[in-house]
């Protein structure tokens, strides 16, 4: 399998006794069903390992083996083809196989934005380069990240400019920067979760009586893969030293393992 999207949904605890819980939902790109601690990597994964233990984790789910058609199934509760994202994007003939969401199709953000929610994504949307695919026309108040794929965790390479909203803030081409704190290398990792946390704190403090939805969609571990150096140095041999069929088989006898 290509593509294994992780999703880690949790609830945050309601402000007070019965009003609707806030919800925030994280995408990880192109992570393998075991590339996590919790389900038999050799990787250190603690916090989402402890999300794991105290929530719900699921072992017989599927997905396209694609990028697209795995957001488009997240974002809508249909199959890809439905949503008319079946492969990667690009416009064809087939409204299977177009360059964005169906304008029909309803989205996750849409639904709960309708019943009261606010609604904010940061990350890699993919799902619509167009003004009328882009993220705030598909259900989210406010939107930081890039419409289309993300080629490097360091650069803005073509077609990948970061938005703010409807505005590009960070151009292709430019020396990015991390506009919430200027004196940090700019990674996407840090900069998606700095938002995602700025749209929080913000609207906890100017909207602490409404419930909200975040999505939080990485880019990582996606190739190019690019990890930081201290991240490099801590498993620098940890994999290498057995080689790939051992680890797969190690990986492969936890899974069993764990049911």
């Amino acid at each position: 399998m290509k593509l294994l999207t992780l999703l880690a949904a949790f609830v945050v605890p309601a402000l007070a006794a019965g009003k609707r819980p806030n919800l925030l939902l994280i995408l990880a790109d192109d992570m393998g069903y075991s590339d996590l601690g919790c389900y038999g990597s050799g990787i250190d994964t603690p916090n989402l390992d402890q999300l794991a233990s105290e929530g719900l984790r699921f072992s017989r789910f599927h997905n396209t083996g694609r990028c697209c058609p795995s957001r488009a199934c997240l974002m809508t509760g249909v199959y890809p083809h439905q949503a008319g994202v079946g492969h990667m994007l690009g416009k064809t003939k087939f409204p299977a196989y177009s360059d964005g969401l169906k304008s029909e199709v309803r989205t996750l953000p849409e639904t709960l934005r309708d019943s009261g929610y606010d609604t904010f994504m940061s990350g890699k949307w993919h799902l619509g380069w167009s003004d009328s695919g882009a993220p705030e026309a598909r259900g989210f108040n406010r939107f930081f990240g890039s419409r289309g794929y993300v080629d490097s965790y360091y650069d803005i390479v073509p077609k990948t400019d970061i938005y703010l909203n409807d505005k590009i803030i960070l151009p292709a081409g430019k020396t990015p920067h991390n506009p919430l704190h200027p004196n940090r290398e700019f990674y996407t990792t840090d900069i998606y979760t700095d938002y995602a946390l700025h749209f929080i704190d913000d609207h906890l403090e100017k909207k602490p009586d409404q419930p909200f939805f975040g999505y939080l969609a990485y880019n990582a571990p996606h190739f190019p893969l690019h990890a930081k150096p201290e991240d490099t140095a801590k498993y620098r041999g940890r994999f290498r030293k057995s080689g790939w069929a051992p680890l797969r088989q190690a990986r492969l006898k936890k899974l069993k393992d764990a049911g």
